[in-house]
């Protein structure tokens, strides 16, 4: 599967994850933004949400907390920081699930790993279990600067 149609399969799957949650959805036009949609909770606030793609390897699901562009010269790799993202919505098709991980929690680290099985060592502190974070009102409570409240 392309590149784009992953992306595509993990809009689609977050969008329908996110109404099923009660949280609305609206579109950005265009691609050149560093969020791919706006969750909007029943309340109005608004939440920037950067969808990903990710399989699951050996037991772990890795989002990257960066975004690559090219230019006919060299191809660029940027972390996002937490005025571009509140809240990462990860599909992962090994597990048909969505998965919701706010940027504050990621921070600055390059990736940020949910296990989906026991690690072959027993390690369990420091383990971010995979169901834990299938609430998207749970990663949007702790994003870094809290969502705006939009007056209609």
């Amino acid at each position: 599967m392309s590149t784009k149609r992953k992306g595509d399969v993990g809009e689609a799957k977050v969008i329908a994850d996110l109404l099923e949650q009660g949280i609305g959805v609206t579109l950005p036009f265009g691609d050149n933004l560093p969020f791919d949609l706006i969750a909007v909770g029943p309340d109005l606030r608004l939440w920037k949400v950067q969808v990903k793609f990710a399989s699951a390897h050996q037991g772990v699901i890795r989002i990257k907390n960066w975004r690559q562009s090219e230019n006919t010269r060299r191809r660029y790799e940027r972390s996002y920081t937490p005025a571009q993202v509140d809240v990462f919505a990860v599909y992962c098709p090994d597990t048909d699930l969505v998965y919701y991980v706010s940027q504050r929690e990621i921070g600055q680290k390059a990736a940020f790993h949910l296990r989906t099985t026991p690690a072959k060592n027993q390690q369990i502190v420091g383990v971010h279990w995979h169901e834990d974070y299938r609430s998207f009102r749970d990663a949007s409570e702790t994003t870094s600067s809290g969502p705006e409240m939009v007056k209609i």
